[in-house]
């Protein structure tokens, strides 16, 4: 999920609906496989070709003839498994410890009837042409990595505005096929919100992913993605909150502090009438802190958790910001290293994990140079330096 502000040079964002991930103590050198059945809910018959992959990940696959799937996971835990087919309702499952040997299966509705009484605006005409572009960028970015993404299947989307409440929608029919050529990956994204309310100028966007790595058999080209991969994953979210499990964060160059954001009326005199002006100012703490200020371990020592008040504002200190994150500042000015915030929205502590996932996502916000980097920046979460 993204929520983006417009004019302020920063957004809000999820981390594009992450899997949920819980890990099986003293499983992770275990190989497992994942056996399921896709069925349609009304008929029982099975679905061929569905669509079943590990949410975020690079790991996936499609029913046989008789309905049937196998996935391998990278470890033995528990996984968001998404399955998905045209025409249906897409089903999100989080497998629990001691399942996975069981087989799985999934009932997919029929969309319409699962849709028959909500009611909708109708369609733009001609929506690509008069808010394509608008939703390009909202969704995939604006940096060079997203000047090198190509949306495959522009026509499975529909668009809704009302200008009542002045909010675009936008509806996928099927999934979109996006072509990363700076980072080397084809991305499947099952689209399942997406609005702008042009009135708070916000964004929001939920839906799930699955990344297949460009065959190029070119070593020179292969090292090349590879690079780049490397680039967007260093000081990401996602590298961040590996780090922080780890308790390298100043190793890995991050430092954090604490930040509040305060609000302050100011008057100033109209015309003969006062006129109130509420303005937002950030009290920046100087100090890094500790690990141990924000990271808490559970009483049984097994979980780690996020645990602070107001903010954490978060430098990346091996790398300069990007330069069309900078040119989207105002005043414009030379690089700085980036600087990202996080937000505990629910004010409630965010379990994270050693692969970099965090739970549950919707507590989790990012502000800054995190918000800027849309879906065009963004690695699997399997991902391994090298890869």
């Amino acid at each position: 999920m993204l929520l983006h502000k417009t004019g302020l040079g920063f957004a809000i964002k999820r981390l594009l609906l992450l899997p949920l991930l819980l890990l099986l103590q003293g499983a992770a050198a275990q190989s497992v496989t994942i056996n399921g059945l896709v069925v349609d809910a009304a008929t029982n018959k099975p679905l061929v070709n569905a669509s079943v992959f590990i949410n975020g990940t690079s790991r996936g696959t499609v029913t046989d003839a008789q309905g049937n799937f196998q996935l391998v996971p990278a470890a033995a835990a528990s996984y968001e498994i998404i399955v998905s087919y045209v025409g249906y309702t897409t089903v999100q499952f989080i497998t629990k410890p001691g399942e996975l040997a069981r087989k799985f299966r999934f009932e997919l509705a029929e969309q319409e009837a699962a849709a028959k009484d909500v009611v909708v605006e109708p369609d733009v005409k001609d929506g690509w042409n008069k808010w394509g572009r608008t939703f390009l960028q909202s969704f995939i970015g604006q940096s060079e990595l997203a000047d090198r993404c190509t949306l495959r299947n522009p026509e499975v989307l529909r668009f809704k505005y009302s200008s009542k409440t002045r909010k675009l929608q936008v509806i996928a029919r099927d999934a979109l096929q996006i072509d990363n050529d700076g980072l080397g990956y084809h991305i499947r994204y099952q689209l399942e919100q997406f609005e702008i309310d042009n009135r708070s100028g916000m964004t929001f966007f939920l839906g799930y992913q699955f990344y297949t790595p460009y065959d190029t058999k070119r070593e020179r080209k292969e090292n090349k993605y590879k690079a780049a991969r490397r680039e967007a994953y260093n000081g990401s979210l996602l590298h961040y909150i590996r780090s922080a499990y780890n308790h390298n964060l100043a190793q890995d160059g991050f430092e954090t502090r604490l930040l509040k954001k305060v609000e302050q009326i100011d008057s100033s005199l109209v015309n003969g009438h006062y006129v109130y002006r509420t303005k937002k100012y950030d009290l920046l703490d100087k100090n890094i802190l500790a690990d141990s200020v924000f990271i808490k371990t559970d009483s049984g020592g097994t979980h780690q958790f996020l645990v602070f008040e107001d903010y954490l504002d978060v430098t990346y200190l091996k790398e300069n910001e990007k330069p069309a994150y900078v040119a989207t500042q105002y005043p414009i000015r030379k690089p700085y290293h980036p600087i990202s915030q996080l937000w505990l929205v629910n004010r409630r502590p965010v379990q994270i994990e050693a692969n970099g996932l965090f739970f549950d996502p919707l507590d989790l916000f990012t502000l800054g140079y995190w918000g800027w980097e849309k879906l065009a920046e963004t690695v699997p979460t399997d991902y391994e330096p090298g890869d």
